[in-house]
């Protein structure tokens, strides 16, 4: 029974996990191509999406800077821990010279924060009619 109990406390946890978002600064090797270090990235545990936010930039002969967001499921710990665990192996990974994050969201915070905010404006726009006399 005990068994049964922790895989149900291991399965809640899975499904209740919070999507965070971050956005970061990545500067690449320019001899390698950007796509497969993006794609690197992404065969990460716990990363779902990786995007880029705007075209990637020459900064010198062998270097690109590229801002990319980042969503991912914070697997095996607290948030700052599978943070510091990501910047590690990203760092590592083939054609990366340097990995920042500069802001990190709940996903699901921010959509709940639009969906209230949409709501609240649309119970406070007037109400018009026509008065035909």
């Amino acid at each position: 029974m005990e068994r049964q109990q922790e895989l149900e406390k291991v399965l809640s946890e899975a499904v209740s996990e919070t999507i965070f978002e971050a956005l970061c600064t990545l500067q690449t090797n320019r001899t390698e191509n950007l796509t497969d270090v993006l794609t690197r990235i992404r065969a990460l545990r716990g990363v779902t999406i990786v995007n880029l936010k705007e075209a990637s930039k020459k900064v010198t002969q062998g270097k690109e800077v590229s801002k990319i967001s980042l969503k991912f499921v914070p697997i095996g710990g607290s948030v700052p821990q599978y943070l510091q665990w990501l910047k590690n192996k990203v760092r590592n990974t083939p054609g990366v010279l340097s990995f920042i994050v500069k802001e990190i969201s709940n996903v699901e915070r921010e959509a709940k924060k639009k969906r209230d905010k949409a709501a609240r404006k649309k119970k406070l726009q007037p109400l018009t009619h026509n008065k035909e006399n």
